[in-house]
This record gives C-alpha cells, sequence and structure tokens, in this order.
C-alpha cells in the first residue's frame, strides 16, 4: 500500500517536524505490525501526529506560564486558556491512540504462566 504520509516541513517550520514525523513512523509501524494499515487509518495517523506535534510544542510554554490557574491583574483567581488547548490535544491524542489501537491504559495479557503447581493450586483446586 502507498504511504500517503505528508511531508511535515512544508506544514510546520519548527521542531514540530521532528515530533510529526516520529510519531507518525511509530503509529504506522503498529498498524502494521498489527496488520490494519488502510487509507483511513493512514489518514487518521496523520492528524494523530499533527495534534501529537503540536502538543509537545506548546505543552513546555503552557506549564512555564504556571499552570491552569494563576493570579489575575486584580489578584483573583484566573483560568489559563492555554491550558485548556493542551487538555483537548490530550483528550484528541487519546481518542486517536484508542482508534488506532494504540491504547496505552491496556495491559497485555500474561505471556507465561508457571509450568508447575503449587500448594495453593491445589488447595483451590480442591
Amino acid at each position: 500500500m502507498k504511504d500517503i504520509k505528508p511531508d511535515y516541513g512544508l506544514i510546520f517550520k519548527d521542531e514540530r517536524v521532528d515530533h510529526a514525523d516520529e510519531a507518525y513512523n511509530v503509529a504506522r509501524e503498529h498498524l502494521v505490525s498489527t496488520g490494519n494499515v488502510s487509507i483511513p487509518r493512514l489518514r487518521m495517523v496523520d492528524r494523530y501526529a499533527r495534534a501529537y506535534a503540536e502538543y509537545l510544542w506548546l505543552y513546555p510554554d503552557v506549564v512555564d506560564e504556571g499552570g491552569a490557574i494563576q493570579v489575575g491583574p486584580n489578584g483573583g483567581d484566573v483560568f489559563n486558556m492555554n491550558w485548556t488547548v493542551i487538555e483537548k490535544l490530550n483528550d484528541r491524542i487519546a481518542k486517536f491512540e484508542l482508534k488506532l489501537g494504540m491504547d496505552v491504559d491496556k495491559a497485555d495479557p500474561p505471556t507465561n504462566r508457571p509450568s508447575t503447581r503449587t500448594a495453593a493450586d491445589d488447595y483451590l483446586d480442591g
């Protein structure tokens, strides 16, 4: 199948190019390893890579601003709207990972069980 990876150098003009390339390659390799490569999924991988690059680019600046709640000019609490952007990108990335089968919350099933029986096994089989 032909790869439809865009040239992120034409889209971004800074370190986001490297972040997007890395995210695209990792997600595409995951699809290849699971046998789920298709044009619609590759388009989804592209959107995932763009969101991932934006998240990695924005996050350090937003954290440097002091987090979600800041002290306003009159001494009250003011919500940092840039923090909302980070949260929305994080949610979008998680949804892409879930749809692409890259869910990091899902634990891998155990691959090897002990082959010997223990006293607990004898008791429970009882």
